[in-house]
C-alpha cells in the first residue's frame, strides 16, 4: 500500500520541484542545443544550414515576432491570475505567492531575452559565417518553448483554482438583526 501512495505522489513531487525550480528550462533549453549542436557536428539535422542568408532572416524575424505575441499572452494569463478572486486564488497567492510569482517573472523574463536573442541572431547572420547566429535563435526558440509549456501549465492550473472558486455555492447572507437586538432584555420566566 505505501508503494502505491508513493507512486501517486511523485508526479507531484515532480511537479512540484520544477515549479520551484523554473531556471531548470534554460539548463534544459543548452543541454537540448548541446546536443543538436553534437548531432549537427556529424553532418546531420541543420535544418537553417539549408536556407540562404536572406531566408534565415525571415525566420529569425518571424521568431522575434512570434514570441513577442505570445510574450502578450503570457501577460494576459497573468492578469487573469491577478484578477482571480475566490478563497482558493486567494489562498494560493497567499501560500504560494513567491513560487508563483518566480514562475511569471521568469515566464515574462525569457519572452523578452528570446525576443532580442532573435533579433541579435536577425543582425549579426553573415553569409559567410551563419553558425553562431543560427544557434543564438535556436537557444532563444528552445528556451521559450519550455517557458510556454511552463506557462501553458501554470494557466492551466490557474483556471482550474478559478472554475472551483466559481462553481462555489454562494454563501448565504447574514441574518437581519433589529436594530436595538443588544437592549432586549432577556425573559426570564
Amino acid at each position: 500500500m505505501a508503494a502505491r501512495s508513493d507512486r501517486a505522489r511523485l508526479p507531484r513531487d515532480i511537479s512540484g520541484w520544477i515549479s520551484e525550480h523554473p531556471s531548470i528550462d534554460l539548463a534544459v533549453a543548452a543541454a537540448i542545443l548541446t546536443a543538436h549542436v553534437t548531432v549537427t557536428r556529424r553532418g546531420h539535422g541543420d535544418l537553417l544550414a539549408w536556407l540562404d542568408s536572406a531566408q534565415r532572416q525571415a525566420v529569425y524575424g518571424a521568431g522575434a515576432g512570434v514570441v513577442a505575441v505570445l510574450g502578450g499572452l503570457a501577460a494576459i494569463a497573468l492578469a487573469q491570475y491577478r484578477a482571480a478572486t475566490g478563497d482558493r486564488s486567494t489562498a494560493i497567492r497567499r501560500l504560494y505567492g513567491p513560487a508563483v510569482r518566480k514562475n511569471w517573472r521568469g515566464i515574462l523574463l525569457v519572452t523578452g531575452l528570446s525576443s532580442l536573442l532573435c533579433l541579435v541572431a536577425l543582425a549579426t547572420d553573415r553569409a559567410n559565417d551563419p553558425l553562431s547566429s543560427r544557434l543564438v535563435f535556436e537557444f532563444a526558440v528552445l528556451a521559450w518553448s519550455l517557458r510556454f509549456l511552463r506557462l501553458i501549465w501554470l494557466f492551466d492550473n490557474m483556471l482550474a483554482v478559478s472554475d472551483l472558486d466559481a462553481s462555489d455555492e454562494p454563501r448565504a447572507p447574514a441574518p437581519a438583526f433589529h436594530p436595538r437586538w443588544s437592549e432586549r432584555k432577556p425573559e426570564t420566566g
